[in-house]
């Protein structure tokens, strides 16, 4: 029997899934010994199955916390939403030998934790954002491409005033990250008749499997070319040592003037200093940033104030009716079947790459 511990708050109808998935799992769930979420986190969950936000906050009793610890010790798989307190989990789960986290990027959140470093399998919910995204980054090309900032401006005006807009048909689309979520933004833009190129670290082996939909998939040494024929550039790339400021300001100079930049993956990934710079001079056209260096965002961030810029507050992967929550299961339950017949398990992240 395998025991499986959700270590964070999880409707009660995916818990039953994770249940009865398979007759070889013991779950291991208590919701007097999770935290309920807090702030945007409650966003991930259907509405009307959490409990009014506690602003005292959460603690155990000692009962509560022997049984807590009881059950940590006990855990051979964990399924974590939010990934608190993961470094103290070596020491306080000594049988635990796999690890399912809820966000795509938990390489970034499990590096120095000594998770990897102790041999256990870490895995992601690579994929369970990917619409959200990919919706947020069709959003702001085609609000982009159509003007519609003008077209708000002329009606707050009364302006009846007619000009002509873009069309994405004559228009290059550069997705830097061909991950999950690059290959769903090429998925919704493709029947716009835009030219899509992609960016990844690869274009040997599994690379092959994106030029189906994008016309020229080009290694990361070919940053500069890729983005230099974009009129879009789209990041989608998580925060590693590798692509910290990848989108310098060697980069944006590359980029053709006018071209505009979305940025779904990580704010580390671009140098926001020279990203405001190019926004500032016009270099850029524009930007719709999901994601920023410092989150919140400061106050004092001319980010702020710059009317070309398009900010998602780290929200625009959130959708209503707790969808996420229920791919994440469905992701889990999948890969839970794969570890029980010893199959190699979906979405690991590599240990060097953090990804």
């Amino acid at each position: 029997m395998v025991d499986v511990l959700i270590k964070s708050w999880l409707e009660p109808e995916h818990v039953e899934r994770i249940r009865e998935s398979d007759s070889r799992v013991r779950v291991l769930y208590d919701t007097a010994l999770v935290p309920p979420p807090q702030g945007r986190r409650r966003l991930l969950y259907r509405p009307g199955s959490l409990p009014e936000p506690d602003e005292g906050g959460f603690s155990r009793t000692p009962e509560q916390e022997q049984a807590w610890e009881e059950q940590l010790a006990r855990a051979e798989v964990i399924l974590d939403l939010h990934m608190d307190d993961l470094h103290s989990l070596p020491e306080a789960a000594p049988r635990l030998r796999w690890f399912q986290a809820g966000a795509a990027g938990a390489g970034e959140a499990v590096a120095g934790t000594g998770l990897l470093e102790s041999g256990v399998t870490v895995t992601t919910g690579s994929g369970i954002f990917s619409a959200p995204l990919a919706e947020f980054t069709a959003a702001a090309i085609l609000s982009h491409v159509k003007d519609l900032d003008r077209l708000h401006r002329q009606r707050r005006e009364r302006n009846w005033h007619t000009a002509a807009s873009g069309t994405l048909e004559d228009r290059t689309v550069c997705i830097v990250g061909m991950g999950s979520i690059g290959k769903e933004v090429a998925r919704r833009l493709h029947p716009f008749g835009c030219r899509l190129t992609g960016v990844r670290r690869s274009v040997t082996g599994r690379g092959r499997e994106d030029t189906w939909i994008v016309g020229r998939v080009h290694p990361v040494d070919g940053l500069a070319e890729a983005v230099a024929d974009a009129d879009y550039v789209v990041v989608t790339l998580p925060s590693t040592p590798e692509t910290h400021h990848l989108i310098d300001d060697q980069m944006i100079k590359a980029m053709k003037p006018g071209a505009y930049v979305v940025n779904v993956g990580r704010g580390a990934v671009a140098d926001e200093a020279a990203l405001i710079e190019a926004l500032r001079s016009g270099h850029l056209s524009g930007a719709a940033l999901d994601v920023t260096e410092t989150e919140p965002l400061p106050q004092e961030s001319p980010l702020w104030d710059l009317p070309n810029v398009l900010l998602g507050y780290h929200a625009t992967a959130m959708t209503n009716g707790g969808l996420a929550n229920e791919r994440l299961t469905g992701i889990f339950c999948d890969n839970l079947r794969r570890y029980l017949d010893g199959r190699p398990l979906l979405n690991q992240v590599d240990p060097t790459r953090l990804y």
